[in-house]
């Protein structure tokens, strides 16, 4: 349960009689409500508590949670907006008595007795048992996350990015970047083609439905990625600088793309010239380039 305690003193003797007011106010369940939240409207009930008709006083606020205290001076900018709003009406209505108000930041650790009370109250208020004692408006994040939680995990099907992770078991980092930062855009739109499998061939484009066939054009096999880097007649002149890069990892998409396969060590980096030798080699063919990539050859920013 998330409750909100507070302790009024005052020094005057006036309103109190000397001795603290306590109050303690049930929220709700911890799945409904937050602590972030609970502090702010302690702060707003504890306002709304002093009698109106005081004139000429000094109002002190203290609070240890920062949170709450930092947005309290910046309201447009937070969540808990309705318990920021009834804090300010609060302290409009006090302020035409002309008193003033400040909120100041105590530690929670710091031996101060309205402190002390405060938390005693704010414990009553979760006690085993206690329900909450009004309806009371959820922070926007609490909203989300029950939302989420409520709608369950969603899991991708096994078959999704199961090419891309067949090329690299590497999660997206480090290489990613050096695979990326240094290529014009041009070249790495063809890298990314490559690296996803979503490519302008055959294999790909029958699956999306924007080819009858996903006959490679050479009629041996259908057009995946590595039927057209290593396999694909048409290529062989072209391929011959791309398969000189290596005599023992010829026909490994992973070594050719920049990914790690499983037989690579821990510590290990993608081939930067054989992944430049694999790019020049598919942008010679001139199979993957689109209208939109041969008007463009910038360095990315």
């Amino acid at each position: 349960m998330v409750g909100m305690g507070g302790a009024i003193y005052d020094t005057l003797g006036i309103v109190t009689r000397r001795e603290p007011i306590t109050y303690a106010v049930t929220l709700g369940a911890r799945t409904e409500q937050n602590p972030y939240i609970a502090e702010l409207a302690a702060m707003a009930m504890a306002m709304r508590c002093l009698p109106h008709h005081l004139v000429g006083r000094q109002i002190t606020i203290f609070t240890s949670n920062l949170g709450a205290l930092l947005a309290a001076s910046q309201p447009r900018h937070q969540s808990g907006q309705a318990s920021i709003e009834e804090l300010y009406n609060a302290a409009h209505a006090l302020r035409k008595g002309g008193n003033s108000i400040s909120l100041v930041w105590v530690p929670s650790q710091g031996d101060f007795d309205l402190s002390r009370r405060a938390k005693e109250a704010a414990r009553k208020a979760t006690e085993p048992g206690r329900s909450p004692e009004g309806q009371y408006r959820q922070a926007k994040s609490t909203v989300i996350n029950n939302a989420r939680a409520k709608r369950g995990t969603r899991i991708l099907p096994e078959w999704v990015g199961k090419y891309s992770r067949e090329i690299d078991t590497a999660l997206p980092g480090k290489h990613t970047r050096t695979l990326y930062d240094g290529l014009k855009r041009r070249e790495a739109s063809v890298l990314a083609q490559l690296r996803t499998g979503m490519a302008r061939l055959n294999g790909y484009l029958h699956q999306i439905g924007a080819s009858e066939s996903d006959l490679c054009i050479c009629g041996q096999a259908r057009e995946t990625v590595k039927h057209f880097l290593f396999r694909c007649t048409r290529w062989e002149e072209h391929r011959m600088q791309m398969l000189a890069q290596t005599n023992t990892r010829r026909g490994n998409l992973s070594f050719y793309l920049g990914g790690k396969a499983p037989s690579d060590p821990e510590k290990w980096a993608p081939n930067m010239d054989a992944v430049r030798a694999t790019i020049k080699y598919a942008m010679a063919t001139g199979r993957l380039n689109t209208e939109t990539e041969q008007a463009t050859n910038t360095p990315q920013q």
